[in-house]
């Protein structure tokens, strides 16, 4: 059954980042690191907006039960309406402050960073109810329908690549909603309401840490781009595009894969450390081939793939890289903090690991070129991520003692 469910999730990751490979050259030559650079920051923005968008009420679809699924279906559906305007109002007076000197975008970018993020923030409930209900061949089609749709809008429609990676946001969205057949929308509300005060830690501590976490994720990007401009913003998110999007996607399945194992599990008194290890001996070794792979013949495939116009020495390539390895590793068994309700814990970390991305950011941009800056992001990324790891190990080892809401 676990074989049968990551394969399915890893089918659509696989089957999603081979249209983009195959695109990516007809991509890249059409628009140019400049503007790829630009289109990465509204992006990345919008992904932080949808991270939030349910409050993080998709999480707490993995861990429960079968009479609550329906209750916390109904209140992430609703919840992204509520929060994504008020998350672009902050960022509209953000713009307005002395600070926007800092801010990589403007105003007039707000109406498709708030479009973009209200489709993420529902295609994140989708997959957490897909998940939850064990609806993976659904899953793989969100996975494989918004790099489709992206682009051959991208290629085909309009000649924007952030109006593209909206419409494919939305048809993906709109695929993955279809998950929601069979839970009524028409009554419960109080029942759903009841949920969110019944599950106050998911809004109240898991969203603040939730936005810690995509903000520091989203911080290398943007930092590159404020200081380095739009070309070396380009060339980094490309690589991460091309290599460091589908390890991570190929994280997100495995993560979404140990959550209903390991949740199925601790509802069912059992142990959940030999899973545990079972997901990180395979991102481990799914790490040490992408390192392996990505030092020897990663510069001649990247360049064929995308022309002479990018950058890709296998310098640039591995240093890029080297946080997204640590992250593979770590996170997707990290959800078994959030399973076992130790929520301030998986907050402590993310606090630090948010520190230590701004400040190692702020200060390298000042004092060192782009690559010794990834250098040594990329040697304390390793630290911080050891220390996740260490934090989830010790919850899977003491999961049947996990505190209760």
């Amino acid at each position: 059954m676990i074989r049968r469910d990551l394969f399915l999730s890893m089918f659509g990751i696989g089957a999603g980042q081979f249209i983009l490979l195959v695109s990516m050259p007809l991509l890249a030559r059409a628009y140019g690191s400049a503007e790829f650079g630009t289109y990465s920051v509204i992006y990345a923005v919008a992904g932080i907006v949808g991270t939030i968008a349910a409050l993080r009420m998709d999480l707490a679809l993995g861990g429960a039960d079968d009479v609550d699924v329906a209750v916390f279906a109904r209140a992430c559906v609703v919840l992204p309406f509520l929060v994504v305007p008020l998350a672009i109002a902050i960022l509209w007076v953000a713009l307005k402050t002395p600070l926007s000197v800092n801010i990589p975008f403007s105003a007039s970018d707000l109406p498709m960073i708030g479009a973009i993020g209200l489709f993420q923030g529902l295609i994140f409930i989708a997959s957490g109810l897909c998940t939850r209900l064990g609806m993976f061949w659904l899953f793989a089609t969100i996975k494989v329908v918004q790099p489709l749709v992206f682009a051959l809008a991208a290629l085909l429609a309009v000649h924007n690549l952030v109006i593209s990676m909206a419409i494919g946001a939305a048809v993906s969205a709109g695929f993955g909603l279809t998950a929601l057949r069979g839970i009524t929308l028409r009554r419960g509300w109080r029942e759903s309401a009841g949920a969110l005060i019944r599950m106050w830690q998911y809004p109240v501590i898991s969203t603040p840490m939730a936005l810690l976490n995509v903000l520091a994720l989203a911080l290398p990007l943007l930092a590159i781009a404020t200081a380095y401009g739009a070309r070396s913003a380009g060339d980094y998110a490309q690589v991460q595009r091309l290599l460091g999007a589908p390890l991570i996607l190929v994280a997100t399945a495995g993560g979404q894969t140990f959550i209903k194992h390991a949740g199925d599990r601790l509802r069912a008194g059992s142990s959940v450390t030999p899973l545990f290890w079972r997901f990180v001996a395979a991102m481990t070794v799914l790490a040490a081939m992408t390192m392996a792979a990505t030092a020897t013949v990663g510069h001649p495939i990247l360049r064929s793939l995308v022309g002479p116009g990018w950058r890709t020495d296998g310098t640039f390539l591995v240093l890029v890289l080297l946080p997204v390895l640590w992250r593979v590793i770590a996170s997707p068994v990290s959800f078994i903090l959030v399973l076992t309700n130790r929520i301030g814990t998986l907050g402590a970390w993310q606090l630090a690991y948010f520190v230590y991305t701004v400040v190692t950011l702020e200060i390298g941009a000042r004092l060192l070129n782009l690559d010794d800056l990834l250098l040594i992001f990329g040697i304390g990324c390793f630290f911080m991520y050891a220390a996740y790891l260490t934090l989830s190990s010790w919850a899977a080892s003491n999961a049947n003692e996990r505190p209760k809401i």
